[in-house]
């Protein structure tokens, strides 16, 4: 039998799946907040004229273990919320305020994770470049005298060849 809650006997209320929805989201906030540190510092190492990677790797594989706790905790938000998700729609007045906390929450998880996004494509490009550097140091062209005439002769051949060249 249902409660006014929209619970059963079997089932927790509403409520209380509510609140935890909301200790799954302050946990993703936390380890995105711990995602977002780590790489910022994965940044600073990006910046340096050289590049410690093994640190950088050290950091990434730490970043990958919170990324994985993130996608545990986002399946779990997901798999309660399809269970209360009915007595969400049969009572929205009942749920307001835990539904507008639930939703400010989640903004600022958005926020959070659209900072980390552009944290990594920063440091993406930032390796880019300093692969490419090292792979293609800049140098500066410099050119004989000897190989300058060549190609001034060549190229005047070629216009010549091809009558480019007006004859006198």
């Amino acid at each position: 039998m249902d409660d006014v809650y929209g619970g059963t006997m079997n089932q927790p209320n509403p409520h209380t799946k509510l609140t935890l929805l909301l200790e799954i989201s302050k946990k993703k906030f936390k380890v995105l907040e711990e995602i977002l540190n780590i790489t910022e510092n994965q940044n600073t190492i990006a910046q340096q004229n050289s590049v410690d990677h093994d640190l950088f790797s050290e950091l990434h594989e730490e970043k990958q273990l919170r990324i994985d706790k993130r996608t545990e905790l986002d399946n779990y938000f997901q798999s309660v919320y399809i269970e209360i998700k009915p007595a969400l729609d049969r009572h929205p007045d009942l749920f307001r305020q835990s539904i507008k906390m639930l939703k400010q929450l989640i903004k600022q998880i958005t926020e959070l994770e659209m900072q980390i996004q552009l944290g990594e494509e920063k440091n993406r490009q930032l390796l880019y470049h300093k692969s490419l550097q090292q792979m293609m140091p800049p140098k500066p062209i410099t050119v004989s005298r000897s190989t300058a005439a060549k190609r001034y002769h060549d190229q005047k051949k070629l216009h010549k060849d091809l009558g480019f060249v007006e004859k006198k």
